[in-house]
């Protein structure tokens, strides 16, 4: 099923200041092209809604400040359904709040209140949003293998997922070829507004941001060399959205693409959980360590009893890679690998845990290495997943509780950065698991260099009949897109 969307048709709501001085980012757009007034700092003028994130000295809001205001346009926009908003990332840009602190102050929105698809997925982590970008040399059979296999591998991980593109591109015309033979796939196809710019580069220019808007993950299919995909890379990862990238093998042979490499997160997973955990699931997680070890994959864990000390025993088997997160140095008797908690690892811990005025300087040392596990050294390098075990099987920052103990704090990371959990605690994650591991690449790690590269796997991939047929075929949710 194809939805087309013409950019622009929707109110634009941007964030403001009290003073209503839009002299920046999407308050200057909207004051230029959207009918937004100088001086006026709240509601709805022209095409554009105000919505306030900082105060008349242009100093950001307390946060329940924010949320006030943003209540009174969530009840401005029940009063008139017939009239859908285009919510901009409102607040996560000079205000400086996290994405998932605004995107959760809109879970309650109404139906024409249309949210970035970054926040849609944090809000509903199992759909995800996906803008697949080609250069033209991208081949459509390619094209269709590849995502052929990145459905399959969402669809294992229980994924609803949409695809959008932009009209006129190789992926458009790649994703209409497609429905034609798989009506039941969900794609959105975004065409420029014409009317509303002077140039058609601006227009198309405006349409590439919407596509960026609408979606959670963005795949790039060619040669890292692109300008195209090089200028979107660089869009995406400032909206807040994940970007994988797949690589062309060699000049020669244009077409032909490697597996999915994530940009700097996919030769990492978290190993972590409760030092209750029962003794099978700690033979299990030895075991899935040995595995990940065997194909390439870093582990990240603790130095915890329990989960962590299983984790890593599995790791050390298999001769594999690991960092090892201290809380203090001596902690457990581990030796010393220069992995400490960081300020910025701090401030991301007191932002996902409820009680974190309540701790005492131990405590938040632990959930701050917590942070590392999941996000790396830099903050900005997630694992390709986490698995765990908790007493309650918790794998969400929204189903957290005191049964969770200090691994919630990973696991509400991992779920605020769009990094799948796995808690073995429940039956049909462990079958998703190891699903997803079978379909893992092998990365070949050169001694030589702090790189590393994925290979294919010998094993044949399957069609793209075979691979949208089983997505067909899965249990799944369907969102209004």
């Amino acid at each position: 099923m194809i939805k087309n969307i013409t950019d622009g048709k929707l109110v634009f709501v941007f964030g403001s200041n009290l003073a209503g001085v839009h002299g920046a980012g999407a308050a200057k757009f909207a004051c230029e092209k959207m009918g937004a007034k100088m001086g006026k700092g709240v509601g709805l003028h022209g095409n554009s809604y105000a919505l306030p994130v900082k105060g008349a000295d242009i100093k950001t809001l307390p946060l329940h400040e924010v949320k006030v205001h943003v209540n009174g346009f969530l009840d401005y926009a029940k009063r008139d359904p017939g009239i859908k908003y285009k919510l901009t990332r409102v607040g996560c840009g000079l205000a400086g709040f996290q994405d998932a602190q605004m995107a959760e102050l809109f879970r309650d929105s109404p139906s024409n209140v249309v949210l970035p698809g970054a926040w849609r997925s944090i809000l509903d982590p199992r759909l995800k949003i996906i803008a697949p970008i080609c250069s033209h040399e991208v081949g459509a059979q390619s094209f269709f293998q590849e995502i052929g296999g990145i459905l399959e591998r969402k669809a294992n991980l229980g994924s609803t997922v949409v695809l959008s593109a932009q009209a006129g591109t190789p992926e458009a015309h790649h994703l209409t070829m497609l429905e034609r033979e798989h009506p039941d796939l969900m794609i959105q196809i975004i065409s420029p507004n014409m009317t509303l710019f002077q140039k058609a580069s601006e227009a198309q220019r405006s349409c590439e941001e919407t596509l960026l808007w609408l979606s959670s993950d963005c795949v790039l299919f060619g040669e890292e060399s692109d300008m195209r995909l090089k200028r979107i890379s660089i869009a995406a990862k400032d909206r807040g959205i994940r970007v994988s990238r797949l690589v062309l093998k060699a000049p020669e042979q244009l077409g032909l693409l490697d597996n999915v490499r994530e940009e700097g997160s996919s030769q990492y997973y978290t190993g972590v959980g409760s030092r209750e955990a029962p003794r099978e699931v700690l033979q299990e997680m030895r075991a899935i360590a040995s595995q990940m070890s065997k194909k390439g994959y870093i582990l990240r864990s603790g130095a915890a009893l329990g989960a962590d000390s299983a984790f890593e025993a599995g790791c050390d088997e298999a001769l594999g890679s690991k960092e090892i997160w201290l809380p203090w140095k001596g902690f457990n008797d581990s030796p010393d690998c220069g992995l400490y908690p960081t300020r910025q690892m701090t401030e991301i811990a007191s932002a996902v845990h409820p009680a974190w005025n309540a701790l005492g300087q131990g405590p938040r040392k632990l959930h701050a290495r917590n942070v590392g596990q999941v996000l790396g050294a830099d903050c900005q390098t997630p694992s390709v997943f986490v698995v765990c075990w908790t007493p309650d099987g918790c794998e969400t920052a929204s189903n957290r509780s005191k049964m969770t103990g200090g691994t919630g704090t990973a696991i509400a990371v991992a779920d605020h950065h769009d990094v799948p959990v796995f808690n073995l605690k429940n039956p049909e994650s462990k079958v998703r698991l190891h699903a997803l591991i079978d379909s893992l690449p092998i990365i070949e790690q050169d001694i030589k260099s702090p790189t590393t590269k994925t290979i294919t796997e010998p094993a044949k991939k399957p069609s793209i009949n075979d691979q949208a047929h089983k997505l067909a075929q899965k249990k799944r949710h369907t969102p209004s897109f």
